[in-house]
């Protein structure tokens, strides 16, 4: 074989490892060919580096193993979706909802808005954590940011500063539940944010804290 059939090979789009045994020795002695079949990323090698190509392949498929495949985006979201349900209604069957009875309409639907909204931005963030190279729709800080700043904002503009007897006793019993509803719903929103392939833990920690903390809101 000679310079113009290695040429040839390749302009018809030959490839390189089906005709191995014909192209090595050439390529052995020729740096120009060998140069060109390089460029076209071809693994050409004598017997030797066959055999520790085959080597080396079977060495990496016996340490692969499978991977489950990842459920859709609207899978997962339901699952968390569910999970922040279902802990919500052991709150309120534990605790009751004589709040909701004493808060006016302005105050239900900017409750309401604000919880819809704030966890649809946190179940697509945890999802996308999920799931490796996915788009992220909002930085961090944004998401994070609507909670800690939209919550207190709704409270100071629509809940009036008017203590009520055993206020501190009410309180302390409701940041108590609170804190049990964001450890609840935030375990479940683990175990589902285990069935994916999470790369940036941190991120996805804060998350998965947020989900819990507007569960429990």
């Amino acid at each position: 074989m000679k310079c113009g059939d290695v040429d040839r090979l390749l302009s018809e789009g030959v490839r390189v490892e089906a005709v191995r045994t014909q192209v090595y020795p050439h390529v052995e002695n020729c740096p120009r060919c060998a140069a060109i079949v390089t460029w076209t990323g071809a693994a050409v090698g004598g017997p030797e580096v066959d055999a520790l190509s085959r080597s080396v392949s079977a060495r990496l498929k016996g340490d692969l193993s499978p991977v489950r495949p990842l459920p859709p985006d609207p899978v997962l979201a339901l699952m968390l979706i569910g999970s922040g349900l279902a802990v919500a209604a052991v709150f309120l069957t534990a605790m009751g909802i004589s709040g909701w009875h004493a808060m006016d309409s302005s105050q239900i639907s900017a409750l309401g808005v604000f919880a819809v909204a704030t966890s649809v931005f946190s179940i697509v963030s945890v999802v996308r954590s999920m799931r490796p190279a996915a788009p992220r729709p909002l930085p961090l800080p944004a998401v994070l940011g609507a909670l800690l700043i939209g919550y207190p904002l709704i409270a100071t503009l629509l809940f009036p500063l008017a203590p009520a007897e055993h206020f501190l006793a009410d309180g302390v019993r409701c940041v108590a539940g609170g804190i049990v509803v964001i450890a609840l719903a935030s375990g479940l929103a683990f175990f589902v944010a285990r069935r994916g392939y999470v790369l940036d833990v941190r991120r996805c920690g804060l998350l998965i804290g947020e989900f819990g903390a507007i569960v429990s809101v």
